[in-house]
């Protein structure tokens, strides 16, 4: 079996295929992206962001350690900051059960996840909206490896 090397984007599909699959409070499943923030999206939304993957210490392995940022966006028209947070937490608590690296590896056929850290959240105010982000580090490989 052969190693997917589009670990990026396998990253991005197995968080916004969780976040999906889950459901997020006043997020339906059709405003979770994958990839770079887009202005022209409708608010409430979510976007899932994997813009940098790195060999780990052992190259051609086919692990990789991958940054990947989750972005809430809620309109700050007619949202609170108290709403907005119950809405990121929700988005966010997602990734800190004791079940996300397996969730995340079941959710594509050709990837597997073997560890899921936190390292950041921000908040802030861009244009109208509330914008909350949580930065995790995934260590990861683009095959199924519960497959021999």
């Amino acid at each position: 079996m052969a190693w997917a090397n589009n670990i990026t984007q396998k990253v991005m599909q197995a968080a916004r295929a969780l976040l999906a699959s889950s459901g997020v409070a006043g997020i339906p499943a059709s405003s979770i992206y994958c990839g770079i923030d887009d202005e022209q999206l409708a608010n409430p939304r979510v976007v899932c962001l994997c813009s940098e993957a790195n060999v780990t210490a052992a190259p051609f392995s086919g692990n990789w350690t991958c940054k990947l940022d989750i972005l809430v966006r809620t309109n700050a028209d007619d949202t609170s900051p108290d709403s907005h947070f119950d809405v990121a937490g929700d988005v966010f608590s997602k990734f800190f059960s004791t079940t996300t690296a397996s969730d995340l590896s079941g959710a594509l056929s050709d990837f597997h996840v073997f560890l899921v850290v936190p390292q950041r959240q921000t908040y802030g105010r861009e244009d109208r909206s509330w914008v909350s982000i949580i930065t995790l580090t995934i260590e990861c490989c683009g095959m199924d490896i519960t497959e021999s």
